[in-house]
């Protein structure tokens, strides 16, 4: 699987040297996603995702993979100041969000493509 994908950058070398070649990052990430309404009673639908990043840099390719992902949902009444505890769960139907793939840059430092 293969896509087209661009990013904003600041100068022509910042992904290049962002990471340095043959060195592994690795970072937290956090993403909650929730719809829902005012209507009489505050009410979500929401889930959250946690888990780690993993980029290192090949020389014009990055490699990227997520790991220990884990899922939360809560759907009920909401109040935007007090957001709910998600009791956070690894899910085997995650497991092909961990696998890994690599994003391939120009001689911009440009994304050209990812492939999956």
């Amino acid at each position: 699987m293969s896509a087209n994908g661009s990013v904003v950058k600041r100068s022509s070398q910042t992904i290049q040297h962002a990471f340095a070649p043959g060195k592994e990052y690795v970072y937290s990430y956090e993403g909650t996603v929730g719809a829902g309404s005012n209507d009489y009673v505050s009410f979500s639908s929401t889930y959250n995702m946690t888990g780690e990043l993993h980029v290192s840099n090949q020389g014009n390719q990055l490699n990227v993979q997520l790991k220990g992902i884990k899922f939360g949902a809560y759907n009920g009444e909401f109040d935007m100041n007090d957001h709910p505890v998600y009791e956070m769960h690894e899910k085997s139907e995650l497991n092909d969000l961990s696998k890994p793939f690599s994003v391939k840059l120009n001689k911009n430092g440009l994304v050209s493509y990812i492939h999956c």
